[in-house]
């Protein structure tokens, strides 16, 4: 009987501390872990956790050197973009109420149909620093004159 009772304590020393916490559970299973063992679980957990994070946080990165322009009656939101000469500027714009143009002037860029709801995208690289002019060049309304921006074109 007393070997019986010895050996029930044992089991439940054994059990008892890893039932109470799950973080002992893990440091136990990982003390049984053999160098190949541990080695396969480190490019398991890599692969599932740098993995996505990188692919997720690529688009961020890629999106990294793109000036947004939102046209909306009768603004373009921002007024003053900044780019550096001789290195292309990616822009994206978009329109979110009605039919707007877009124009920088000395750099032939041209866009005359801006849809509302999409969005239109295209690098312009100015070869000089100096002051660049952008308007509003389709029609949209009554202040359609006041729709006018500027982007700073600053020496590398």
């Amino acid at each position: 009987m007393r070997i019986f009772i010895d050996t029930v304590q044992r089991r439940l020393r054994r059990l008892l501390p890893a039932a109470s916490s799950p973080l002992a559970r893990v440091r136990q299973r990982l003390r049984r872990l053999g160098t190949a063992e541990g080695a396969a679980l480190a490019v398991v957990v890599l692969a599932l956790v740098v993995g996505p994070a990188t692919v997720f946080g690529y688009g961020h990165w890629m999106d990294r050197h793109v000036a947004v322009v939102h046209a909306r009656q009768w603004e373009f939101s921002p007024k003053v973009l900044h780019a550096t000469a001789g290195v292309p500027l990616k822009i994206r714009i978009d329109s979110q109420d009605v039919v707007h143009g877009f124009k920088i002037d000395n750099l032939n860029v041209k866009i005359t149909e801006l849809i509302p709801g999409k969005s239109i995208e295209f690098t312009v690289t100015a070869p000089k620093p100096g002051t660049y002019y952008y308007e509003c060049n389709t029609y949209c309304g009554l202040r359609h004159a006041k729709m006018f921006g500027k982007l700073i074109v600053t020496a590398p």
